[in-house]
Order: C-alpha cells, then structure tokens, then sequence
C-alpha cells in the first residue's frame, strides 16, 4: 500500500521573489525548526519549477564549543533526513558542512564598523565563515533561518541580530545582493511539531543539547528538550495529539487529564468571541 503524506495547508508567508534569486539557502541543523523549514522551502521552489538539486544548499555548523553528543544526533539525523527528502519527497540539495572554531579573540574588533557585533567571537566567526562563503560563492541569494521567537533562548535572538548586521555591511562592500530572513519567527513549537508528525519527519529530529555521552535519546532535562516539552504539552492540550500525549508519558512521566484539555479549548474559544 501507498502512503499518503499530508500536504501542509498553509506555507509560511514567503513573497514569490525571494524564491528568484541565484541560490536559496537553508541554515539547517537537522533539529525541528530548521528541518521543517527546509521542507517548506523546498516543496515552495518545486512549485515554482525551480530545481533544488541546483539552487538549493543547506549549511549546517560543526562548533567546537558545542557539545560533541549532539553534534554527533544532529550530523546522524541530517544524514537520514537528506535520504528521506529524495526518496519520499523527490527534494535533493547540496549541504555544507562547516567546522567552526572559537579561538579568534580579536575577531570582534575587526567587525567593530558593522555596526555593534555582539561581543561573542564565537558567533561572529560564525557570521564571518558563513558569509564570506556566500559572498564568495552566490552573488545573489536569499538566506533562510528557522529561528522561532517563542524559544526565546538568547543565541537565537543575537544571531539573528548580528546576522543581518554583518549581511547588509558585506553586501555593501562586496556588491553582493544577500537576503536574510526568517519565516517561522511568529510560529509556535507546536505548530513545528504537529507539522513534523503530519509529514511523518518527526522521528528522524534531534533536539536535545545534553553532553552526556550515554544517551541514545533525548534526555528531556536540559534547556532546549524543556522547549520541546512545552511545544508537546501544548499540542496535547489543543490539539489533543495522541502522539504527542503518548511521548510525555513514555519519556517524560507526564500525564494530561481530559479536563485541562476541555478546559484550554474552553478558553481558546472564549478568545474568538
């Protein structure tokens, strides 16, 4: 028997003309944002009749800094997701993998006139490694990011924010035409999950940031797993996701009772009268 995969019914807001460009390009991590994100793009530039096997790239970081466990699930999840996307979905890209290491202690004061960089040098080597690649190697691109503004963790927002800053000054100076955005920004970890369960992608993600080197799953301990959690209680509780509900009491020992469901749909009724 065939499956059928559900189709999303609404595709993030992404004007046609970001899409016309030299090379699309998917900062991806293999985690829930950056996956689904991926696969938006790629379904939109199919679409479109563009060929992602040549004008999409997905860019993936290998920080020294990072703990190498996750390392290790993130390249494991990509690799099998790569595999996923050509089979089942006809989507194939080049992706670019780059180690990234943080012992340039000077590297802020050279970026000083960009416009204030964060004085982190990890993340601006970051910056500088990604976009010296892009404006070496796509004169014309538009840059997407899977960042979610409800994560809230402080690495999101100044990457973000330094992002932008260090394209717009490269682009002055080089005459390159690179575009920085992020489509998700509005979305809800729960919206990312249901959409990952629906596209049965779910179970291929890593999210977890845990250095302990003996898991094999999610240690749902640490700060990104209790963003999860949260996404996955909320879907359980508007959504009433038997998956989700059956991944908090296997893994999680928590359990949600019918009433905080009937109760949570009482209020978000409420909301739209």
């Amino acid at each position: 028997s065939t499956m059928v995969y559900k189709e999303r019914e609404y595709l993030p807001d992404i004007p046609d003309d970001k899409f016309n460009v030299k090379e699309v390009i998917v900062l991806w991590s293999g985690g829930c944002d950056s996956t689904i994100l991926l696969y938006y793009v790629a379904k939109r530039m199919q679409e479109m009749g563009i060929d992602t096997k040549d004008h999409l790239f997905t860019i993936s970081y290998d920080f020294d800094y990072v703990s190498k466990v996750k390392q290790k699930y993130e390249k494991k999840a990509r690799e099998e997701l790569t595999k996923v996307f050509k089979e089942r979905f006809n989507i194939e890209f080049e992706n670019i993998e780059m180690k990234i290491t943080s012992n340039l202690e000077n590297i802020n004061t050279f970026f000083s006139k960009c416009g204030g960089i964060h004085n982190k040098p990890s993340f601006t080597l970051q910056l500088l490694n990604t976009t010296y690649i892009l404006a070496l190697a796509h004169p014309k691109a538009t840059i997407f990011d899977g960042f979610l503004q409800s994560d809230g963790f402080i690495y999101g927002k100044m990457f973000s924010s330094d992002f932008k800053k260090l394209l717009d000054a490269w682009n002055n100076i080089s005459g390159k035409d690179l575009e920085f955005i992020q489509p998700l920004i509005s979305f809800k970890k729960s919206d990312i999950i249901k959409e990952l369960m629906d596209l049965d992608l779910y179970k291929y993600i890593w999210f977890c940031e845990s250095s302990n080197e003996n898991i094999i799953k999610p240690c749902y301990k640490c700060a990104s797993c209790k963003s999860h959690i949260n996404g996955l209680v909320e879907l359980v509780i508007s959504d009433n996701n038997k998956t989700a509900k059956q991944i908090l009491e296997d893994e999680c020992g928590i359990i949600i009772e019918r009433k905080e469901i009937d109760v949570y749909l009482y209020k978000e009724e409420e909301k739209e009268k």
